[in-house]
């Protein structure tokens, strides 16, 4: 066995036919970091949900192959299995674990907790959560981070930028660029230094391809992921906790104050998911029809826009797991909850 920690042996999957993953084998050793490169659809996050036992390898058929911890062969039904094995993920999607509640995604592994008399006769692994101040916790770390890091970390950093270059090249034509899930805020501040901004279908290496064509002087993703060009063609974490600190000391602002200072948008991610024999040109042609009005974006699934009511609503079939990622975003709240249900609504016919 050596020092072997984690072996993955001809790990496969597919989804109702559609082959996913095919004969994956990875040894990982103590103290060894590894990274999993691809393109959207290449299978890397459904080949973590199987480390993970997430319920929708299992809900599907479930997988072949095994894998392998500290030279024991182990099989994780459940995200607790996991984690009770010392397995971690932090999943692309908002929620940490589809169900948790904000607050139990925010402590996970960091619970609050009272004894009570099971405790105190077989150990503190039985003591009740003290969700009152599990919920204070978590309100407050949502009080000082004041905005949502994902979307609006490249709305920030396109802000310093932006304004660096309006300064000092007044006649250059400024452009951005997000992908089609992106926040709206993004096009509302490059308007503001009198630039344009476009969309890129989802995948790092569409907004690349669109930086270039269009010469773009930053870009990215809504997940907070930031390209700037004048560096490198690739998304850098560094550089956008730069760019971020960056404009935060030169404005002197609080991440609350500078969250305040930009345009108010809400997004709603959701998904559902899809049968086996669903047709998608069907679907996108029902909610064509159900809105006229709407500005149409086939360029990756289906993106609707509502210009006047500065909203838009995006549907993305995924490339290798049966389910359809629906988000939508809106001035408030309740009207991109609305937006996204409407469409559901609609699928549901």
């Amino acid at each position: 066995m050596g020092d072997k920690l984690l072996t993955i042996k001809n790990i496969s999957k597919e989804f109702y036919g559609n082959q996913v993953l095919k004969d994956i084998n990875i040894e990982i050793k103590k103290g060894e970091i590894h990274a999993l490169i691809g393109e959207n659809g290449a299978g890397k996050s459904t080949l973590m949900n199987i480390l993970f036992g997430m319920p929708v390898i299992h809900e599907t058929g479930g997988y072949q192959g095994s894998i392998e911890l500290d030279g024991k062969e182990v099989m994780f039904n459940s995200p607790h299995e996991a984690m009770s094995h010392g397995i971690g993920m932090v999943h692309q999607e908002f929620m940490l674990i589809p169900g948790f509640t904000i607050t139990e995604n925010i402590k996970i592994n960091r619970e609050l907790t009272n004894p009570n008399l099971v405790s105190r006769i077989f150990g503190k692994q039985y003591e009740s959560l003290d969700m009152k101040r599990m919920n204070s916790d978590a309100r407050k770390a949502l009080d000082i981070m004041g905005m949502s890091i994902e979307e609006y970390t490249l709305v920030a950093c396109a802000d310093y930028v932006l304004g660096k270059y309006a300064a000092q090249y007044p006649d250059k034509k400024l452009h951005t660029v997000s992908n089609l899930s992106s926040t709206r805020a993004l096009k509302d501040i490059t308007k503001k230094y009198h630039g344009t901004c476009s969309a890129a279908a989802v995948g790092e290496v569409n907004v690349v391809e669109e930086m270039k064509h269009t010469d773009s002087v930053i870009g990215g993703e809504g997940n907070g992921g930031v390209i700037l060009p004048s560096l490198h063609y690739g998304r850098d974490a560094l550089i956008g906790t730069a760019l971020f600190l960056s404009l935060l000391a030169e404005k002197g602002q609080s991440m609350t104050g500078l969250r305040s200072s930009y345009p108010d948008y809400h997004m709603s991610k959701n998904r559902v998911d899809l049968k086996k024999d669903i047709s998608m040109e069907a679907l996108s042609g029902r909610i064509i029809k159900a809105y006229p009005a709407a500005t149409v974006n086939k360029v990756d699934g289906l993106r609707l826009d509502f210009e006047d009511e500065k909203k838009w609503v995006s549907l993305r079939k995924s490339n290798t797991e049966p389910i359809l990622r629906i988000y939508s975003e809106a001035p408030d709240k309740t009207s991109a909850e609305a937006l996204a249900s409407e469409i559901i609504s609609l699928l549901s016919l």
